[in-house]
């Protein structure tokens, strides 16, 4: 038997399988899509199980591929959200993974932690936990962008910090001040009703986007490092080059402040991983965004770690991330 599948039988067992003793691999969320004509399997063959959701229209080439190959191997077919479905193949495979690692074809998930403490060996390690999303949010990313940058904006720039579009184009027509437009008694008349609940849902938003909004005031482009100390990290991280590309507003503030942003990031990094002068001589090359992800998925995964290692899905040695986990 070389396919379980945990949404049709919680009962499952390996004891029909062919799956060698010891330490196994697994590559989440490939197992049942052809790409190019590949399945996932064929394209990935170094791999002892593959985890993967079922997609219908793909999974028998990847099945008739697995049965036709001399390399044991197991598709899991399951919904990862499904507790019930995760717990069974947990303990089927409690502690039997020396590696767990993720394809990147399409938009994937991210595991949660507590499977991977489950599913590792002593030793064993994980790469690539954190899902991968083709799209963005541009108008989030528009707001990050100006909170990294808030202590240098022009006036018209901050007023987009805290009012939205209607209270500004209200502003501007009735050449008053947003704040002035805000707390005029017009304004309180039901026509404007939308106005005010999208005003005060925008700066609960803001607030909970940047707890220290309202004391950007306190710093200036002298002290920037102060201030992007007190940012949290889904603003240091924003993708400031993609969003400068969309909005040429922002080139100037990127142009000025890139090489003081990436220094400030690389120090805030350094402390967080165990190979320090690998991180320090790998970065010095690659884009601010780069740097970002790196001290993102470092902020998100306690414990992670970079490193240059031998990439089983690509055949290449690359640097990137892995967790470890000492039982």
């Amino acid at each position: 038997m070389r396919v379980l599948n945990f949404k049709e039988n919680s009962n499952l067992t390996l004891e029909n399988t062919d799956l060698p003793r010891g330490l196994l691999s697994m590559i989440l969320w490939a197992g049942d899509m052809v790409h190019d004509g590949i399945s996932d399997v064929e394209r990935l063959p170094t791999f002892d199980v593959y985890l993967c959701y079922g997609y219908d229209e793909t999974l028998q080439a990847n099945i008739d591929y697995l049965n036709s190959r001399m390399k044991p191997g197991l598709i899991c077919i399951l919904d990862y959200n499904n507790e019930s479905q995760m717990n069974r193949f947990v303990e089927l495979f409690h502690n039997r993974f020396g590696i767990i690692d993720s394809d990147y074809n399409g938009n994937t998930p991210s595991l949660p932690l507590k499977y991977y403490r489950d599913l590792l060996s002593d030793d064993g390690k994980a790469f690539n936990m954190k899902g991968i999303q083709g799209c963005h949010f541009p108008t989030e990313d528009y707001q990050n962008m100006l909170e990294l940058f808030a202590p240098m904006l022009s006036t018209e720039h901050n007023n987009k910090r805290s009012w939205t579009r209607d209270i500004l184009y209200l502003a501007e027509c009735n050449n008053l001040s947003p704040s002035a437009t805000w707390t005029s008694p017009d304004l309180k008349q039901p026509y404007y009703n939308k106005i005010r609940e999208d005003q005060e849902r925008f700066l609960k938003q803001q607030d909970s986007r940047n707890p220290n909004r309202s004391r950007s005031y306190l710093y200036t482009r002298d002290n920037i490092e102060e201030y992007w100390a007190t940012l949290p990290d889904n603003v240091l991280t924003v993708n400031m080059e993609r969003v400068a590309s969309i909005h040429n507003e922002f080139q100037e503030y990127v142009t000025l402040n890139l090489e003081r942003f990436k220094s400030f990031l690389t120090i805030l990094t350094e402390p967080l991983l165990e190979n320090k002068l690998e991180f320090l001589q790998y970065i010095r090359h690659e884009s601010i965004y780069t740097l970002q992800k790196i001290y993102g998925i470092c902020k998100e995964y306690p414990g992670v770690n970079y490193e240059h290692y031998y990439d089983m899905r690509k055949n290449t040695n690359t640097y990137g991330y892995s967790l470890t986990y000492k039982k």
